[in-house]
């Protein structure tokens, strides 16, 4: 059994509160793996929800006691009221079903906090890929990157919200009306109606304008990589900060740090950390700064 989500919070926590007192802004990511297989957990920190041990269910209740130990001590440091945490999944407890893209398998919460970020609830129809623009804006942040997520603290026009869902090699983009294109390798693209209530897509055409943005979307990363766009970006300004360096702070559930900027890997936020891995110029480095 790998290290349990308390361990890696303790972590996470401890190596906030040094970087803090270094008075310079940092990113981390903490990647919770206990809810996941073989669902193990540490004994005796939960009440089972049921039989056996090793179900999804128990870890997922673990994994929330975990990150509610870590808020709670969160609170009672230095750095709560000068960070911003968020948590969010990449698809629920399976991205499973007949259909070649799950639609509703990616439908997930996504919670922003912090000890100056104010209650609001966000029903608009966002992706994950609009969380690293939402989150340098909210710490202050100028940039030029090659990022293509709205900032969700600014309006969105209904026309610019659109949902990006990968399950293997099959992309799914999902516009506010819920039309869906889905792109398949080897079978080409085809367009749908997504019905929320019935979790079903049915083939309905859909303009010629949503399949080129849905295919530039779904090409973006690959071309960004590719391109080597990410050594053209840098930060501009760090506003009402005193330091102009951004630290990158990894703690991960993989032995190798560095899985996050693999292609194959995260690709719905890849752009993000590996934006900020290659211009560290270090990827393997669990602490760096650029």
């Amino acid at each position: 059994m790998g290290a349990s989500d308390e361990d890696l919070y303790k972590e996470a926590h401890q190596q906030f509160s040094q970087l803090s007192k270094q008075e310079q802004p940092f990113f981390s990511l903490v990647f919770s793996s206990s809810n996941h297989t073989p669902f193990e957990y540490p004994e005796g920190k939960i009440t089972p929800y049921n039989q056996p041990a090793a179900t999804v269910e128990n870890a997922v209740k673990y994994a929330d006691y975990a990150l509610g130990q870590f808020v709670e001590r969160a609170k009672q440091s230095d750095y709560w009221e000068s960070t911003i945490f968020i948590a969010v999944a990449d698809h629920d407890s399976r991205a499973s079903g007949s259909l070649s893209v799950p639609v509703g398998h990616f439908k997930i919460p996504a919670i922003i906090f912090g000890g100056g970020i104010e209650a609001r609830q966000d029903s608009r129809l966002a992706s994950q890929i609009d969380l690293p623009p939402t989150l340098l804006s909210l710490a202050g942040i100028s940039s030029q990157n090659p990022m293509i997520g709205n900032d969700l603290t600014k309006d969105v026009p209904v026309d610019k919200q659109r949902a990006l869902m990968q399950r293997g090699k099959n992309f799914g983009w999902m516009k506010a009306d819920n039309g869906v294109v889905v792109i398949q390798p080897g079978q080409g693209i085809s367009t749908y109606a997504y019905d929320p209530q019935a979790d079903s897509l049915t083939p309905t055409p859909l303009s010629e304008a949503d399949i080129k943005r849905a295919h530039a979307n779904a090409m973006w990363g690959s071309l960004a990589f590719k391109k080597d766009i990410t050594r053209r970006c840098r930060i501009i300004s760090l506003r009402g900060l005193s330091r102009s360096k951004l630290s990158l702070c990894g703690i991960f559930g993989y032995k190798n740090p560095s899985v996050l900027c693999e292609k194959k890997y995260w690709d719905s936020l890849r752009m993000c950390w590996c934006l900020q891995a290659r211009l560290s110029g270090k990827p393997n480095c669990r602490h760096s700064t650029f």
